[in-house]
């Protein structure tokens, strides 16, 4: 049984993978105002290629409410972080994700 939480304090995101409920890894941290994507997901429009890493941190890639951010990390390059774009975690990222980037997630 795999589960995944987001965490965002101040200007970040944690995304961490627990495992039957005891183990817990984090797959991923960023910076949201430092993203350099961010949006709704339609697996249609991606290609992969284009990034060094991409993570699937959501429950089914045919969920409806599916979101992305790109990151670049230091060390593993150009990140992309799909996750279940829940409200409540969308309300807490607002005010650090880059105004320019709301098109289609923020009305």
């Amino acid at each position: 049984n795999i589960e995944y939480e987001y965490c965002i304090t101040n200007d970040c995101i944690d995304v961490d993978k627990i495992i039957a409920r005891r183990d817990r890894k984090r797959v991923a941290s960023a910076k949201c105002s430092a993203f350099e994507e961010f949006g709704r997901f339609d697996a249609k429009t991606f290609s992969a290629e284009k990034y060094t890493r991409v993570i699937r941190a959501c429950d089914s890639m045919q969920s409806e409410d599916l979101c992305y951010f790109v990151y670049r990390h230091p060390s593993k390059g150009v990140t992309l972080v799909i996750f279940n774009g829940a409200e409540k975690v969308l309300a807490a990222m607002k005010n650090f994700v880059p105004r320019t980037m709301w098109t289609g997630v923020y009305q």
